[in-house]
């Protein structure tokens, strides 16, 4: 993931939780950690196997792609709140 894309998945979650259930925000930052920790080894090893840095940036444009899509088909926060 990208970190535009998280920021701007941050702000679409944080607009998604209802009022007093503020816990759901732990849970984002887990899944940001663990997003973090795996991301950089699976970089790592797509260079190995591809022999090129070039395959990083084919990772993080599927990763984006990927992230901008979802984000697409998302509740937005006015149909949330009604």
């Amino acid at each position: 993931m990208s970190p535009s894309t998280l920021t701007l998945g941050f702000s679409l979650f944080a607009s998604l939780i209802p009022k007093g259930e503020s816990g759901y925000t732990a849970m984002y930052y887990s899944l940001r950690a663990v997003a973090s920790a795996v991301a950089l080894p699976v970089a790592g090893l797509a260079v190995v196997l591809s022999g090129s840095y070039r395959a990083i940036f084919a990772l993080v444009g599927a990763a984006t792609l990927a992230a901008l899509v979802s984000l697409a088909f998302a509740m937005s926060p006015h149909a949330a709140e009604a």
